[in-house]
């Protein structure tokens, strides 16, 4: 376990492994998952970390985090954030994230960035909509910002064939407190996050059509 509480997956026993792949599971539509073994591959650029209920191996999961540290460089990747539906409005939520990020501040990443399905794209009254505002909400909340990216048009990465329209939001991880206080990134620093999330997480190189498409529509 680090000093912040997060354990490494591969630390937990078969009934604790067991009951992290139950929370993913359950938790994301084929559309947005990633084949569990994918999951838990161990690529050497990941870390597959889970918060316990009161930090002791004895207790349940409460979530998980899957973070992809980006190329060379010092930007990360937030994959999946995970937090058990049944622990859900205790603050088990914000305790993730301020503990994910302290974690990733003692790795000295600058930037955390990760991707939300587009509320616009939904039926105004359906639920998936009003979870997708609410996921959006949290992060913002929490100091994460929606991002000026235009035509943002990762590939599939689910399982059922489908392309949800998604948005990039990210922020600045410099300063204290489990809550990033800067600006959002722009110029510059937005391009190359562009970049890297795509390059790193994706696999498009930056001279993809897809690429340039966002970098032009963005005016990066």
């Amino acid at each position: 376990m680090n000093e912040h509480g997060l354990l490494p997956f591969t630390a937990l026993d078969a009934e604790h492994q067991a009951a992290v792949r139950h929370v993913y599971e359950s938790s994301f539509p084929l559309a947005l998952r990633a084949p569990w073994e994918e999951i838990i591959a161990g690529r050497p650029d990941e870390e597959l970390l889970v918060l316990l209920d009161d930090g002791s191996r004895e207790t349940p999961p409460v979530g998980l985090v899957l973070v992809r540290h980006l190329g060379t460089t010092s930007m990360s990747f937030l994959r999946y954030f995970v937090v058990d539906a049944q622990r859900r409005g205790r603050g088990h939520g914000s305790r993730l994230w301020s503990t994910l990020v302290d974690h990733l501040r003692d790795q000295e990443c600058s930037m955390l960035l990760l991707d939300v399905e587009d509320p616009d794209d939904r039926p105004h009254d359906s639920p998936e909509r009003r979870d997708d505002l609410r996921r959006i909400d949290f992060y913002e909340r929490h100091g994460v910002h929606m991002l000026a990216v235009r035509e943002y048009a990762p590939p599939d990465h689910g399982q059922d064939g489908e392309e949800p329209s998604l948005l990039l939001m990210g922020c600045a991880l410099a300063g204290s407190g489990g809550v990033p206080r800067g600006p959002a990134p722009e110029g510059q620093a937005l391009r190359e996050a562009v970049i890297a999330v795509y390059r790193d997480r994706y696999g498009l190189e930056p001279d993809d059509p897809v690429v340039r498409t966002t970098l032009q529509a963005s005016r990066l």
